[in-house]
C-alpha cells in the first residue's frame, strides 16, 4: 500500500504491474537464476512496450505522467516477483528521465515517441572503473571534429548495457583543468560505429539483468546529438543520480524487502519446531516484528520522497535517505531472514538466498551507503549547494500541462518551464 498517497490511478497501476509480473515475469524467475550469465531482454522490451519506461514522463512528451510515486510502485511491485528485472526497468526509466530532462526540443521529437512506445530502450553511461562513483575524475572524452564529435573512453556497470539501443554518455570535453564545467553529454546509439559491447561477466545477483562495460572508439557523434550545452555534463550525471537513480533504486529494494518479508512469514508459519510453527516461538516473533518494522519505515521513506518530487519541493536530502535507509533495512532484514530459515536457506530451492545477494547490488549504484552518509553530514554541516530538487522542480513536479512537444527546452543546466508539463 501507498497509504495517504495512494490515488485510484496507482492502484490501476500496481495491480497491472502485480498481474503482469506473476503472468509473464514469475515463470522465467528459475531459468534466470539458473543460467546468471544471460541477459534477460524480451521481458524488458514487453515492459517498454506497456509505457513503464516513461511513466513520470509528462503526457506532453508521449509519458504516462503519472509522476515519481507511481513510478516507485511499479518498481516496488515488479521487483517483489524479479528484483533483476525491477532493475532492468528502472535503468531504462533512468535514461528516459536524463533525455526528458536536459534533451532539445528536437532530440525529444525524434527520441522521445520511441521511448514511450517501447521501441527504444534508453541508459545513461557515466561510472569508469578508474573513477568509480567520482564523476569528475572520469577519463572517457570527446573532442569537437568539423560539425560533430568523436567520443573515446570505457563506461562501467551501465544499466541495460547490452539491451539498450540508445545510451546517454557523459565524457570531459576539455582539460582536467576546468573542471566540472568541461564534462558534456551526448546521445549515442548502440549502432553507431566504434561502439562495443565488453562480454557480460555474471554478477552475485540480479540474474538477468545487465550492468556491463561498453567501450567507445572514436565514436562520431552529430552536434545535435549533444544532451544539454557543452560543459552539462555534471549536472546531467548528478540530476541522474539524485533525482532519478536513488528513488528508482529505493523502490527496487523496497520490492526486495517485502519479497523477504512474505517468504520469512511463510516459512515460518508452515515450518514446524518443537509442536507448533515457529512463528508462534517469540524470538521468531521479535524478529518478524523488527523485519515488518524496517519495511513500513522503507516505506514511508520512500513514498514521502516520491511526494516531495511529484510536488516539485526540495527533498535531495529526503532521496538520500530513503536509499540509505532501504538498504542498510534490507541487508538487516536479509540476515534475519536466512537466521528464521537456517539451513533451508541455503538451498537454491528457496529464493531467500538469492534476494540477499540482489539487496547486496543495489548498495553501490547511485552512490553507496557511505556516500548517502557523506552527503547527509555534508548538510547537516551547511554546505552550501542548490538541491538538484529545486533547481528541477519545474521538470519533476507534476504540474498541468502546459507545454507541447513543439516547445523549446533549454539547452543549459537549468532548463526552463517551456520544456515541462
Amino acid at each position: 500500500m501507498v497509504s495517504v498517497f495512494e490515488t485510484d490511478d496507482h492502484q490501476r497501476l500496481g495491480q497491472e504491474a502485480i498481474d503482469f509480473a506473476r503472468a509473464e515475469i514469475e515463470p522465467h524467475v528459475a531459468r534466470m537464476e539458473a543460467h546468471p550469465g544471460q541477459v534477460e531482454e524480451e521481458i524488458v522490451r514487453r515492459m517498454a512496450r506497456l509505457g513503464w519506461m516513461t511513466v513520470a514522463v509528462p503526457r506532453a512528451w508521449g509519458g504516462m505522467g503519472l509522476g515519481h510515486i507511481a513510478k516507485t510502485l511499479l518498481l516496488e511491485k515488479i521487483s517483489q516477483v524479479s528484483p533483476a528485472m525491477g532493475a532492468a526497468l528502472q535503468a531504462s526509466q533512468l535514461g528516459a528521465a536524463t533525455f526528458y530532462r536536459y534533451g532539445s526540443a528536437d532530440l525529444l521529437r525524434a527520441w522521445m515517441p520511441q521511448v514511450a512506445e517501447g521501441a527504444c530502450l534508453p541508459t545513461i553511461a557515466v561510472t569508469e572503473h578508474e573513477s568509480g562513483g567520482h564523476v569528475l575524475g572520469m577519463q572517457a572524452t570527446g573532442h569537437r571534429d568539423g560539425d560533430g564529435w568523436v567520443l573515446n573512453g570505457r563506461k562501467a556497470f551501465v544499466g541495460n548495457s547490452h539491451i539498450a539501443d540508445a545510451h546517454c554518455v557523459v565524457v570531459r570535453t576539455g582539460p582536467r583543468s576546468a573542471g566540472s564545467r568541461k564534462l558534456s553529454a551526448f546521445l549515442v546509439e548502440k549502432s553507431r560505429p566504434g561502439v562495443r559491447l565488453v562480454p557480460y561477466q555474471t554478477a552475485i545477483g540480479l540474474h538477468g539483468f545487465s550492468f556491463g562495460d561498453i567501450v567507445f572508439e572514436d565514436v562520431r557523434v552529430p552536434a545535435a546529438n549533444m544532451i544539454g550545452a557543452e560543459g552539462d555534463g555534471k549536472d546531467v550525471a548528478y540530476a541522474a543520480s539524485i533525482l532519478a537513480g536513488r528513488l528508482n533504486l529505493t523502490g527496487v529494494v523496497l520490492g526486495i524487502q517485502q519479497a523477504l518479508f512474505d517468504d520469512t512469514v511463510a516459512y515460518a508459519q508452515t515450518c514446524h519446531r518443537y509442536g507448533a510453527p515457529l512463528a508462534d516461538h517469540p524470538v521468531i516473533r521479535q524478529r518478524l516484528g523488527q523485519m515488518n518494522a524496517r519495511l513500513m519505515t522503507t516505506r514511508t521513506n520512500a513514498y514521502t520522497a516520491a511526494r516531495l518530487l511529484d510536488q516539485g519541493r526540495a527533498c535531495d536530502e529526503q532521496l538520500i535517505l530513503a536509499k540509505f535507509q532501504a538498504v542498510t533495512s534490507a541487508l538487516d532484514s536479509a540476515k534475519d531472514a536466512m537466521d528464521t530459515h537456517g539451513a533451508a536457506g541455503l538451498r537454491t530451492d528457496r529464493r531467500v538466498g538469492q534476494l540477499v545477494q540482489d539487496a547486496r547490488c543495489i548498495d553501490p549504484p547511485a552512490g553507496t551507503n557511505d556516500i548517502q552518509l557523506l552527503r547527509l553530514g555534508e548538510n547537516a554541516a551547511g554546505v552550501d549547494r542548490q538541491p538538484y530538487s529545486v533547481r528541477l522542480a519545474h521538470l519533476t513536479a507534476l504540474d498541468p500541462p502546459s507545454a507541447t512537444p513543439s516547445a523549446t527546452p533549454s539547452a543549459t543546466s537549468a532548463p526552463t518551464k517551456e520544456h515541462a508539463a
